[in-house]
């Protein structure tokens, strides 16, 4: 609880859903070293902060008035970050999982805490009345497996190679899975939806609760996964260009995509990394086919 004669710990936080709930971890580190100071965070995901019990505070971007006055310089012993982990040495070389290299460029404890997500019981039961009803007539009383192929930042994209399980394998999940489970595909509009399956775009607290209360879950290195981790659920996660030990968590099943077939690739394109989060350099695909991942590899996760 926010006690305003305590000094305050701010952060702003840049960048993506699944970055801000990987951002609790961090909380957990801040908190520790200062247990006697607020902890504020300004962030574009609000919703995915708040209920977050060693968060103190949240505002969202833009949508900030008076903090300078009310919060950052009201004491001093106040301390203020604004500072983005990607561009730092410990990410770019790829040596520690972002929780730590995040909270080492905040100076304070670096310990692997896994990050958290609060959701309410009124928010699953109107999930549930909403719609969990309706998924279950789609699938015939099926158990649910939610599924998400596709990811990556807003905008109207709809495959990232560098992240994304290939159209045409992750309709083979599909088309198998189906057959025992209904299968929720997690799509933004403009993404492609798969055939066989439950599409589902609505928010992202939804998500957490779709993501709650399914039996099993596939997931790429994207919300669904620091969602589904954050909520202590074991889910199998894809990899493909980003590495688990960078964004991952050792309690999923992490399954990382076939050794590449092309060993000719010039990246002249990259300066700090091997390749662009946008998938967008497509003279960087190594492979000689869509069969990134062993499909059976896959579906052998599924017990």
């Amino acid at each position: 609880m926010y006690d305003p004669k305590k000094p305050n710990f701010v952060v702003n936080i840049h960048g993506g859903a699944g970055k801000n709930i990987l951002f609790t971890g961090v909380a957990k580190n801040i908190k520790a070293t200062y247990p006697d100071h607020n902890l504020v965070v300004i962030t574009p995901y609000i919703e995915l902060l708040i209920n977050v019990p060693f968060i103190d505070r949240v505002y969202k971007t833009g949508m900030t008035p008076y903090l300078y006055d009310d919060i950052v310089s009201s004491n001093k012993d106040n301390i203020c970050y604004s500072v983005d982990p990607y561009n730092d040495n410990g990410y770019l070389n790829e040596k520690e999982h972002l929780i730590q290299t995040w909270s080492r460029a905040l100076n304070v404890n670096t310990d692997m805490q896994l990050p958290e997500m609060h959701l309410t019981y009124r928010e699953i039961e109107n999930f549930n009345q909403t719609f969990l009803q309706e998924i279950i007539k789609a699938g015939g009383n099926k158990p649910i497996l939610v599924i998400q192929p596709f990811g990556g930042p807003e905008n109207n994209q709809k495959y990232n190679w560098c992240r994304d399980i290939p159209v045409r394998q992750a309709q083979e999940l599909t088309d198998s899975l189906s057959e025992n489970y209904v299968v929720v595909q997690i799509a933004k509009d403009t993404q492609t939806k798969l055939e066989r399956c439950v599409h589902f775009s609505s928010g992202l607290r939804d998500i957490a609760c779709l993501l709650q209360v399914a039996n099993k879950r596939i997931l790429i290195d994207s919300f669904g996964q620091h969602c589904s981790t954050a909520l202590n659920l074991k889910s199998t996660v894809c990899w493909i260009t980003n590495k688990p030990h960078v964004f991952g968590y050792a309690q999923n099943i992490n399954v990382l995509a076939n050794q590449p077939q092309n060993k000719n690739i010039h990246r002249v394109d990259s300066i700090f990394q091997s390749d662009n989060w946008e998938g967008t350099f497509n003279h960087y695909y190594p492979y000689n086919s869509d069969q990134v991942f062993d499909t059976n590899l896959i579906l052998s996760t599924i017990i």
